[in-house]
Protein backbone atom coordinates (compact mmCIF):
# COMPACT_ATOMS: atom_id res chain seq x y z
CA UNK A 1 0.00 0.00 0.00
CA UNK A 2 2.82 2.47 0.72
CA UNK A 3 4.71 1.74 -2.43
CA UNK A 4 1.16 2.68 -4.68
CA UNK A 5 0.87 5.96 -2.40
CA UNK A 6 4.72 6.90 -3.36
CA UNK A 7 4.37 6.14 -6.68
CA UNK A 8 0.98 7.59 -6.81
CA UNK A 9 3.03 10.99 -5.19
CA UNK A 10 6.02 10.46 -7.62
CA UNK A 11 3.48 10.75 -10.68
CA UNK A 12 1.78 13.54 -9.71
CA UNK A 13 5.07 15.77 -8.74
CA UNK A 14 6.43 14.46 -11.74
CA UNK A 15 3.28 15.64 -14.10
CA UNK A 16 3.03 19.11 -12.36
CA UNK A 17 7.17 19.79 -12.85
CA UNK A 18 6.17 18.31 -16.45
CA UNK A 19 3.57 20.61 -17.27
CA UNK A 20 5.10 23.81 -15.73
CA UNK A 21 7.97 23.49 -18.19
CA UNK A 22 6.28 22.97 -21.07
CA UNK A 23 6.11 25.71 -23.86
CA UNK A 24 3.78 28.30 -23.69
CA UNK A 25 3.39 31.75 -25.47
CA UNK A 26 3.98 34.81 -23.09
CA UNK A 27 4.02 38.64 -23.98
CA UNK A 28 7.62 39.88 -24.84
CA UNK A 29 7.38 43.26 -22.53
CA UNK A 30 10.60 44.44 -24.10
CA UNK A 31 9.10 44.42 -27.80
CA UNK A 32 5.15 44.78 -26.90
CA UNK A 33 4.28 48.45 -27.32
CA UNK A 34 1.26 50.48 -25.83
CA UNK A 35 0.04 53.48 -29.34
CA UNK A 36 -1.53 56.28 -27.89
CA UNK A 37 -4.37 57.43 -30.12
CA UNK A 38 -3.88 61.55 -29.17
CA UNK A 39 -0.69 61.61 -30.02
CA UNK A 40 0.66 58.56 -32.08
CA UNK A 41 2.97 57.84 -29.51
CA UNK A 42 4.16 54.24 -28.92
CA UNK A 43 5.62 53.44 -25.18
CA UNK A 44 7.34 49.93 -24.82
CA UNK A 45 5.50 47.66 -22.10
CA UNK A 46 8.71 46.70 -19.98
CA UNK A 47 10.42 50.15 -19.19
CA UNK A 48 7.44 51.93 -18.51
CA UNK A 49 6.31 49.18 -15.91
CA UNK A 50 3.41 48.13 -17.89
CA UNK A 51 2.77 44.19 -17.00
CA UNK A 52 0.33 41.91 -19.35
CA UNK A 53 -0.50 38.55 -18.79
CA UNK A 54 -1.88 38.77 -22.52
CA UNK A 55 -3.69 41.47 -24.54
CA UNK A 56 -6.72 41.71 -22.06
CA UNK A 57 -5.68 44.04 -19.94
CA UNK A 58 -6.71 43.83 -15.80
CA UNK A 59 -8.45 47.93 -14.82
CA UNK A 60 -5.38 48.74 -13.00
CA UNK A 61 -3.39 48.68 -15.90
CA UNK A 62 -5.89 49.71 -18.21
CA UNK A 63 -5.98 52.88 -16.03
CA UNK A 64 -1.95 53.25 -15.93
CA UNK A 65 -1.67 52.86 -19.81
CA UNK A 66 -5.29 55.31 -20.18
CA UNK A 67 -3.08 57.96 -17.89
CA UNK A 68 -0.20 57.37 -19.52
CA UNK A 69 -1.39 58.14 -23.00
CA UNK A 70 -3.35 61.25 -22.07
CA UNK A 71 -0.70 62.41 -19.44
CA UNK A 72 2.54 61.27 -20.57
CA UNK A 73 3.44 59.87 -16.99
CA UNK A 74 3.97 56.58 -16.18
CA UNK A 75 2.99 56.36 -12.78
CA UNK A 76 0.51 58.13 -10.73
CA UNK A 77 1.06 57.09 -7.37
CA UNK A 78 -0.84 59.68 -5.41
CA UNK A 79 -3.97 59.44 -7.71
CA UNK A 80 -4.12 62.68 -8.77
CA UNK A 81 -4.85 62.73 -12.58
CA UNK A 82 -8.51 61.98 -14.00
CA UNK A 83 -8.54 58.43 -16.06
CA UNK A 84 -10.02 59.19 -19.20
CA UNK A 85 -13.21 57.23 -19.39
CA UNK A 86 -12.71 55.74 -23.39
CA UNK A 87 -9.65 53.55 -24.44
CA UNK A 88 -7.48 56.25 -25.86
CA UNK A 89 -4.55 53.58 -26.85
CA UNK A 90 -4.08 50.16 -28.43
CA UNK A 91 -1.87 47.77 -27.40
CA UNK A 92 0.38 45.90 -29.96
CA UNK A 93 1.91 42.67 -28.20
CA UNK A 94 4.59 40.49 -29.22
CA UNK A 95 4.85 36.83 -28.38
CA UNK A 96 7.58 34.53 -27.39
CA UNK A 97 7.65 31.20 -26.52
CA UNK A 98 8.88 30.34 -22.75
CA UNK A 99 9.89 27.05 -21.69
CA UNK A 100 10.12 24.01 -24.21
CA UNK A 101 9.50 20.50 -24.71
CA UNK A 102 12.72 19.23 -24.08
CA UNK A 103 13.06 21.15 -20.79
CA UNK A 104 9.85 19.28 -19.54
CA UNK A 105 11.06 15.84 -20.64
CA UNK A 106 14.56 16.20 -19.14
CA UNK A 107 13.08 17.63 -15.92
CA UNK A 108 10.51 14.97 -15.83
CA UNK A 109 12.53 12.15 -16.19
CA UNK A 110 15.28 13.70 -13.30
CA UNK A 111 12.49 14.41 -10.74
CA UNK A 112 10.64 10.90 -11.64
CA UNK A 113 13.87 9.34 -10.83
CA UNK A 114 14.86 11.29 -7.75
CA UNK A 115 11.70 10.56 -6.07
CA UNK A 116 11.14 7.22 -7.32
CA UNK A 117 14.91 6.39 -5.67
CA UNK A 118 13.62 8.32 -2.58
CA UNK A 119 10.65 7.13 -1.79
CA UNK A 120 11.37 3.87 -2.58
CA UNK A 121 14.65 4.30 -0.36
CA UNK A 122 12.88 5.56 2.44
CA UNK A 123 11.01 2.13 2.20
CA UNK A 124 14.09 -0.19 1.22
CA UNK A 125 17.57 0.93 1.03
CA UNK A 126 19.48 -0.61 -2.11
CA UNK A 127 22.74 1.22 -3.14
CA UNK A 128 23.04 0.04 -6.41
CA UNK A 129 19.95 2.01 -7.13
CA UNK A 130 21.16 5.07 -5.98
CA UNK A 131 25.00 4.42 -7.20
CA UNK A 132 23.00 3.94 -10.77
CA UNK A 133 19.59 7.15 -10.26
CA UNK A 134 21.87 9.86 -8.80
CA UNK A 135 24.62 10.08 -11.60
CA UNK A 136 21.74 9.52 -14.09
CA UNK A 137 19.52 11.87 -12.83
CA UNK A 138 22.36 14.50 -12.24
CA UNK A 139 23.82 13.98 -16.31
CA UNK A 140 19.95 14.73 -17.21
CA UNK A 141 19.81 17.45 -15.37
CA UNK A 142 23.14 18.89 -16.85
CA UNK A 143 21.85 18.09 -20.15
CA UNK A 144 18.70 20.67 -18.96
CA UNK A 145 20.59 23.06 -17.88
CA UNK A 146 23.35 23.41 -20.89
CA UNK A 147 19.99 23.43 -23.13
CA UNK A 148 19.04 26.55 -21.45
CA UNK A 149 22.07 27.93 -21.23
CA UNK A 150 22.72 27.39 -25.43
CA UNK A 151 19.00 29.11 -25.57
CA UNK A 152 20.25 32.28 -23.67
CA UNK A 153 23.30 32.88 -25.38
CA UNK A 154 21.46 32.15 -28.41
CA UNK A 155 18.44 34.52 -28.06
CA UNK A 156 21.21 37.49 -26.27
Amino acid sequence: MRNVIFLTLTFAITLFIFFSFRPVKIIDHQKSEVICHKNNIAYNLGPNLIIALNDKLDPVTDSKIKKLCEYSIINDTNNIYQIPDSPNYSVSAVYKQAGSWTDAILLGITVFILLYVIFNGAVQFKFTTYLFAFPLSLLIFIIFLLNVLNRFTVNG
